[in-house]
């Protein structure tokens, strides 16, 4: 793999992998478990992200053209906000085992300011996947609700209301992943899942809903398959020399 194609799409395994961690902790916590299973994916998480971040890093500066061309495409631009939403989910993972560390990362995250862009081409066929990421922004709003108010409430079941919604058009769209080849973009299956699980699982805690502990520890199985099916085919296509090639 050449170091000038290394994407900035890497970093949407950061996502995945912190959201797996999060979603594993919040299982731990329903079923009243030690966090030795969640502890081991952060570990791995931490590794994966500092692999991919130093990997970037040393294309920026050997190959900052490629970064600049990168920046100008009109896809691959939406994946750089990729690395704050990262770092916002190692705070999260940091939180119990390393607090003040895990505020220390915050603050970095106070000095980003990230702009959204809207684009009006249809997305090319490997971006596709990219659409799960509609689970994720009422799933996590749910959650810092929660957070926040201490209960579920009207607000939040609204938000958790509209997460099942999105996911639930996203699975009518399963069909045209099959038929796609493997990119680095599929990881954006991963986070979003992560996201409705961590969702599910606090819900069941705030209102002892033992249907939706069942629903988490679905989405949570899910999950793992998900992400350990990533780790696979991006193994095999980094060995296989089939990703990270000019376009």
């Amino acid at each position: 793999m050449r170091l000038a194609h290394y994407p900035v799409t890497f970093f949407a395994i950061g996502m995945g992998m912190m959201g797996a961690t999060l979603a594993i902790r919040a299982a731990e916590r329903a079923f009243a478990f030690t966090h030795t299973v969640s502890t081991a994916a952060l570990l791995l998480s931490l590794a994966m992200f500092a692999a991919v971040t130093v990997g970037y890093a040393a294309k920026a500066l050997l190959h900052a053209a490629e970064v600049k061309a990168e920046w100008s495409h009109p896809v691959r631009i939406a994946f750089f906000p990729a690395i704050s939403i990262s770092l916002l989910l190692l705070a999260a993972a940091l939180l119990e085992p390393l607090p003040q560390l895990a505020h220390a990362v915050w603050l970095v995250l106070l000095t980003l300011v990230m702009n959204r862009l809207m684009f009006h081409d249809p997305l090319p066929g490997r971006m596709v996947p990219t659409l799960m990421i509609l689970i994720a922004p009422p799933a996590v709003a749910f959650t810092a609700w929660l957070r926040i108010s201490g209960e579920v409430g009207p607000f939040g079941h609204f938000l958790l209301s509209v997460a099942y919604v999105f996911a639930l058009l996203v699975v009518t769209q399963a069909p045209k992943f099959r038929t796609m080849p493997f990119a680095l973009s599929w990881w954006a299956l991963s986070f979003p899942i992560a996201a409705l699980t961590i969702a599910s699982f606090g819900y069941a805690e705030a209102a002892s809903s033992n249907p939706h502990r069942i629903i988490g520890a679905g989405l949570l199985a899910l999950l793992l398959a998900v992400v350990a099916g990533l780790i696979l085919r991006t193994a095999l296509a980094i060995r296989a020399g089939t990703i990270c090639l000019p376009e």
